[in-house]
């Protein structure tokens, strides 16, 4: 089970509804299994081709389901890929996940009920650039609607990603900072957090999101 996700829940009591968002890594049965409640859902992106409960398997059941509508937005840039706005296909449709053979703890279920989403670039650079995304979640996805709102969630991960690299690699380093003590890193490290935030929200207001806005000097 994804062990932040578990902190994570057991840290926000005061939350009425939280969501758990992980990437390729976080695509194990055990945290679809364990980790939801009433107050907590998942929303993971697929990197498994997974044995449907039924019969089939999980990549070939989506795309062969009808498309559902199409969504457009900016692809941020990354080392090696310029920005550009991609236009995608959407599907999405219920799927009941088998329980992998090996390495399964038998006290989990051995099916579990999800939704599926999955966007598929149109007419993409190359195949090898497309985006095709495959979102697994426990929101309730009904709508073309609702499966663009959980693309909208899976996105602003971007956000979270950009926040933590800034506070390493890209910009504070705190990696490899040489305090052996424990609380005066965790000090640091909340400091740092705060500079990366401040620097994130420049970044971002360099955009769009900071049209609205008049610079002034505080």
């Amino acid at each position: 089970m994804d062990c932040r996700g578990q902190a994570a829940r057991q840290a926000l009591t005061d939350t009425p509804l939280a969501t758990v968002i992980g990437d390729r890594e976080a695509d194990i049965y055990e945290v679809f299994a364990r980790l939801p409640d009433e107050r907590t859902h998942v929303l993971i992106r697929a990197v498994r081709d997974r044995a449907l409960g039924t019969q089939g398997r999980l990549f070939s059941a989506i795309a062969n389901t009808p498309e559902a509508g199409r969504i457009a937005f900016e692809l941020q840039a990354r080392p090696g890929r310029p920005a550009r706005t991609v236009e995608l296909a959407v599907r999405f449709a219920a799927v009941s996940l088998r329980q992998p053979c090996l390495g399964a703890d038998r006290r989990d279920p051995g099916e579990l009920t999800l939704n599926m989403v999955e966007v598929r670039e149109i007419e993409p650079p190359s195949p090898k650039e497309a985006v095709i995304w495959r979102l697994l979640t426990t929101h309730t996805v009904e709508t073309c609607a609702d499966a663009c709102r959980i693309v909208d969630l899976y996105r602003s991960r971007w956000s979270v990603e950009q926040l933590f690299r800034t506070m390493k690699s890209q910009a504070i380093d705190l990696e490899e900072s040489l305090i052996a003590d424990g609380d005066a890193l965790e000090r640091l490290a909340a400091a740092a957090l705060i500079v990366a935030t401040r620097v994130v929200q420049l970044v971002h207001g360099r955009g769009a999101a900071g049209q609205a806005f008049t610079a002034a000097r505080l």
